[in-house]
């Protein structure tokens, strides 16, 4: 639960970018402490002894800097809890943007940015395919389809992630560039998240939402299912 609260937090408080030499230092910019511990209802210490985060790096704590944007990212927030918990949102999709954020928030978590991109594109693939059998191609179709004017760039961008998470999976090639894949990465899952979102008032199933994404994205190729499903429904269907 407080990982959940973290990647909604995280999703509108990490950078897009960032400029300079930060290679060790975890992209998240809501994370936790360097020790944890475990309370009782009444908050009480349950255990004495404190865990301690090896991997802690100490960071400035995030607060929102332009006026009046304290109010405006709490109201975000209170937005994107509002829909994730609301009973309209059906389970499927509830499910996988609910895993997928927790998939998120660990993956920049790791001040490694090698280990983080390769924990990142794991959450693209969670929310990009519908089958185990179905491979990278399908997450480059099916995010590159939600840029409307510039769908070229990033399938091409996609296809760059794409093949420097081969080369890190297949032979230990960590790029120079790790970080910037990893925000590049983070700016395709949030796209993908709001998409669910937004299909899930038109769709009952996740995958069914997904599988759209596949469509060649041409009128006339739409057209034709759009007329061969209504040939189904009137003359197939008793």
């Amino acid at each position: 639960s407080l990982d959940l609260l973290r990647a909604c937090w995280c999703i509108y408080a990490n950078p897009s970018i960032s400029i300079g030499s930060h290679e060790r230092v975890p992209i998240n910019t809501v994370r936790l402490g360097a020790f944890h511990t475990i309370h009782s209802v009444n908050g009480i210490l349950a255990i004495d002894d404190p865990w301690y985060e090896p991997g802690f790096v100490e960071c400035r704590p995030f607060v929102p800097i332009s006026p009046n944007s304290d109010a405006s990212f709490k109201k975000s927030i209170s937005r994107l809890l509002s829909r994730l918990n609301s009973p309209k949102l059906p389970f499927d999709f509830r499910k996988r943007i609910t895993s997928s954020l927790l998939l998120f928030v660990r993956a920049f978590d790791e001040p490694n940015p090698g280990t983080a991109f390769m924990s990142a594109w794991t959450a693209l693939e969670r929310l990009c395919l519908t089958d185990q059998n179905e491979g990278h191609d399908k997450v480059i179709e099916r995010c590159s389809v939600l840029f409307k004017d510039d769908r070229m760039f990033h399938r091409s961008m996609l296809n760059h992630l794409r093949e420097r998470r081969n080369e890190y999976a297949h032979d230990g090639i960590i790029s120079n560039n790790a970080r910037l894949l990893c925000y590049q990465a983070q700016s395709y899952i949030k796209r993908v998240i709001g998409y669910l979102f937004f299909s899930a008032n038109h769709f009952t199933c996740s995958d069914d939402a997904l599988k759209l994404l596949s469509f060649k994205p041409d009128p006339n190729v739409i057209g034709k299912e759009i007329a061969a499903r209504r040939f189904f429904a009137k003359h197939l269907i008793p």
